[in-house]
């Protein structure tokens, strides 16, 4: 095996060390895991916004335009202006803000922020220059909630809504993890 050769550290079973830098301390060593950790981090945070901006913005605008399109074509020529109000109707009717429906929910997008937040706690100690990747993806996910919010789950109903408690629960054990 290398490590035997070149007398480096024993890694963890199938990493090996692939960079390696003499300290005051001894020799530190930066294995294959990591690098592997570090890039499917990447790929998750990416996947994650671009899988939220497919299934949570693109089709349910698309269903919407693509209704809209066919309303319009059964307008006349004197009706043919959708008014704002005319469109939030038909979007609240179209992606309803209810869970599985398409527009979102309050458990969907809750779930969706507490577990990037959850990723990005419990790996950052690993990779710090993940959390800036973590951030913009966060920062993104919350831009993309609020035009879903406003322009695809348009006018959702008003409700009371218990349960930030437990939600600030489940937040308290990631933090303490």
């Amino acid at each position: 095996s290398v490590h035997n050769k070149t007398n480096l550290p024993d890694c963890y079973r199938g990493c090996f060390p692939s960079t390696c830098e003499s300290t005051p301390i001894g020799l530190a060593c930066e294995d294959t895991c990591f690098m592997k950790l570090h890039g499917s981090l990447e790929t998750l945070f990416l996947t994650h916004v671009v899988s939220m901006i497919a299934c949570s913005i693109v089709i349910p605008v698309l269903r919407i335009q693509w209704y809209m399109y066919e309303e319009m074509s059964k307008k006349t020529v004197n009706e043919s202006e959708y008014r704002l109000v005319e469109y939030q109707e038909k979007c609240h009717w179209i992606s309803e803000y209810a869970y599985g429906s398409g527009g979102g929910s309050y458990v969907e997008d809750f779930l969706e922020i507490v577990m990037s937040f959850s990723v990005l706690v419990c790996f950052a100690v690993v990779s710090p220059s993940m959390a800036i990747v973590g951030f913009i993806g966060a920062w993104l996910e919350y831009r993309l909630l609020a035009f879903r919010m406003l322009w695809v789950a348009c006018r959702p109903f008003p409700q009371h809504s218990e349960g930030m408690d437990e939600w600030m629960n489940i937040l308290d054990v990631v933090l303490y993890l």
